[in-house]
């Protein structure tokens, strides 16, 4: 031994046991370890704990070293580690982990502290038996061995613990052969040549246990060295089972959705990049991309409760697996959305099959807190292509294909191809020109009266937005208000046309007293759905100082479809505010009894299709006489829709229908124009007028 392993300090009690020297070499090549009196006067330094303290190695240690943070229980101090600081006077520190041992020494047993100078936060225990450094070995948490020529000359009892052997069944065999696994037999040789480069070498591995079991771990190896001779290596063993397991938690968290189990993207994508590869090799091997969102899935979240939610997306997970080959992979990359890797596809029929198989089991009922609910699935289907250079730009289609499904009409499925960008090209063009028209105010609201069946009076106007494009004209209406509602800027047209129609009525009103009882206004789907909607409605009221009786909104049972308890809860408030609701297109096989019963309705709109028929005859007489009757068993005022002919406006009057609008009368018209019919205040078959629809 050189004398570093052991440092004899006069100043505190000049200690010098007589150790082992091939022990004193193995403490030298252990981590940090620093052993002192419970008072604080240090017994001994190996190296690194001198370097850690910033003293060279024949440096006298400075007295003044002050131990701060010793535990206060004397229990947790007899029976636990804690952490404490080795302070010099100059300021400089380490910190330590410390355990009490008592160890034999000079003949006696006496209390000392031994700690590791900490390291990466990581806590190195050293305790004891038999002579002080062999017990330092002995008491280490790590597996240790020390070897020679590969045979063992000494382990400790944490070896013993760890691989299931006793100190006599492994003194003196080959290590290699004693815990060394198949498959791991080069090992050995590349961490002695390790060694011999860098003094120490680092591996994490596996190794046997005498039972056979492999066992995760870490593993030191440094040279032992007497007098500057090399005699062996010293050999030590981390179990790292426990931070293997929490490591591929953690892995598995990161590539899969805590939920379902499911891959997520980042999953999903390394997935997809391998079988991209693979393509570039083997071109025959298609693959295709379904891209699929649940329909209606806010509405269970909304109306059944997150919870509820989370069921069905479980639910869904399962339908799916059902629905694929054990080598097609599937991920959840968040909300609803889930992504399908087909893999070896050789036609788009094939995907299409899977998607409609798929479709089909979604679309089966479920039972989720008490109530049946059914859903859809709108998926989206790339198909592989070796125009394709990186997943990223094969998902994207996929995408795209979905929002195409949902756009017409949901619960279907539809397959990507380059006319789609197209097509998405020009409605891009469109959705920036109806961007710039709400900003450049280029909307207008029409009027098309609605009559009194039975006499002919003006009973009001229903309010119709229209777009005078400053270049194409009018644009068709269903043209521009489909897409104002899948992009959202239905909110902002619904809302002026609502002001717009409140603001005509006010002035009409205070020209014409009593000329004009009512103002319809069309609610879409997303319009009904918005928060605020009661508070937006009292508000334009208000603004304009109308009663509440004066306006009629008119939704679809698509609007209540969407969201059955908000659609309830809206109604419910708008009818205590006063203001009359009035069911669309009734009649044209949507409408629920149960809706009709429940909700508070004044009025049926009768679907222009069903007005189209009359005078009606056989089996569509009797329905629209079922129909009618319905209204007025509900006690609910009826207005037919769409008239066109005198002989539909009779057959309308047999039934006993209210009121009524259409072409006969008069198509939509301006505000002008609309003011004439006020004045003249009954309806003249013979007056024709110009107008636009």
């Amino acid at each position: 031994m050189d004398g570093k392993g052991l440092v004899a300090l006069e100043a505190s009690g000049g200690i010098q046991p007589v150790l082992d020297p091939i022990v004193c070499s193995a403490c030298d090549a252990l981590p940090s370890v620093v052993v002192l009196r419970r008072e604080g006067r240090i017994v001994l330094l190996n190296p690194a704990a001198r370097r850690a303290l910033g003293l060279g190695d024949a440096e006298r240690v400075p007295e003044g070293l002050q131990l701060l943070g010793e535990p206060a229980g004397d229990k947790e101090y007899k029976e636990m580690g804690f952490d404490c600081v080795l302070m010099r006077a100059s300021g400089r520190h380490v910190n330590l982990c410390c355990v009490r041992r008592h160890v034999e020494y000079e003949g006696k047993l006496t209390e000392m502290l031994v700690g590791v100078v900490r390291r990466t936060g990581l806590m190195e225990e050293l305790r004891g038996t038999g002579t002080f450094l062999e017990e330092l070995l002995d008491s280490a948490p790590e597996a240790l061995a020390i070897i020679h020529n590969k045979s063992i000359l000494h382990v400790n009892h944490e070896f013993t613990r760890l691989f299931g052997y006793t100190v006599g069944e492994a003194l003196g065999r080959n290590l290699n052969e004693l815990v060394v696994p198949a498959g791991h037999e080069e090992e050995p040789d590349k961490l002695l040549a390790a060694v011999e480069a860098e003094e120490r070498a680092y591996i994490e591995t596996v190794r046997r246990t005498k039972g056979g079991e492999l066992v995760d771990v870490s593993i030191l190896m440094a040279p032992v060295r007497i007098r500057g001779d090399q005699v062996g290596h010293f050999v030590s063993y981390r179990d790292i089972r426990r931070q293997k397991k929490v490591e591929a938690e953690l892995q598995h968290s990161a590539l899969h959705d805590s939920l379902t189990g499911l891959a997520n993207r980042v999953l999903f994508v390394d997935r997809l990049q391998l079988v991209m590869t693979r393509q570039q090799r083997r071109p025959e091997r298609g693959f295709a991309i379904l891209f699929l969102d649940l329909d209606r899935f806010k509405q269970v979240n909304d109306t059944l409760g997150h919870e509820q939610g989370d069921a069905l997306l479980l639910l869904t997970t399962e339908r799916l697996k059902g629905c694929l080959r054990p080598h097609d992979s599937i991920a959840r990359f968040g909300g609803d959305e889930f992504a399908i890797l087909l893999d070896e596809v050789q036609t788009g029929e094939d995907a299409e099959r899977v998607a409609e198989r798929i479709q089909a089991a979604v679309r089966e009922p479920v039972m989720l807190g008490g109530h049946e609910v059914e859903v859809s699935a709108s998926i989206g289907i790339a198909l592989s292509s070796a125009e394709y250079a990186t997943p990223e730009q094969i998902m994207r289609d996929a995408d795209f294909a979905m929002y195409r499904a949902k756009a017409n009409g949901k619960a279907r499925h539809e397959v990507f191809d380059s006319r789609m960008l197209e097509r998405a090209a020009v409605q891009k063009r469109a959705q920036g020109e109806l961007r710039a028209a709400v900003e450049q105010e280029q909307f207008e609201v029409w009027y098309q009266p609605v009559y009194r069946v039975g006499s002919g009076r003006l009973e009001g106007f229903e309010a119709l937005l229209r777009w005078r494009h400053p270049e194409r004209g009018y644009v068709p209406t269903g043209e521009f208000l489909q897409m104002a509602e899948e992009t959202g800027m239905m909110l902002q047209l619904g809302e002026r046309a609502l002001k717009m129609a409140c603001a005509q009525m006010r002035e009409w009103r205070e020209r014409h007293a009593g000329g004009v009882k009512r103002m319809c206004v069309n609610l879409s789907p997303r319009q009904f759905a918005q928060e605020g909607l009661v508070e937006m409605v009292q508000a334009a009221l208000a603004e304009n100082a109308l009663e509440p009786e004066r306006l009629q909104l008119e939704i679809t049972e698509a609007a209540i479809a969407a969201d059955a308890h908000g659609a309830e809860r809206n109604l419910r408030s708008l009818d205590a505010l006063g203001v009359r609701v009035a069911l669309d297109n009734f009649g044209s096989g949507l409408a629920s009894i149960n809706n009709l019963l429940r909700l508070p309705f004044k009025m049926l709109k009768l679907d222009r299709r069903l007005t189209s028929v009359l005078p009606a005859r056989g089996s569509q007489a009797a329905l629209i006489e079922t129909i009618f009757g319905l209204g007025r068993s509900l006690e609910m005022r009826m207005q037919a829709d769409g008239v066109e002919t005198t002989a539909q406006l009779g057959a309308l009057a047999k039934y006993g229908c209210e009121l009524a609008q259409g072409y006969l009368f008069s198509a939509a018209v301006g505000a002008v124009e609309a003011e004439k019919m006020i004045a003249q205040g009954v309806w003249d078959l013979t007056q024709k007028r110009e107008s636009v629809c």
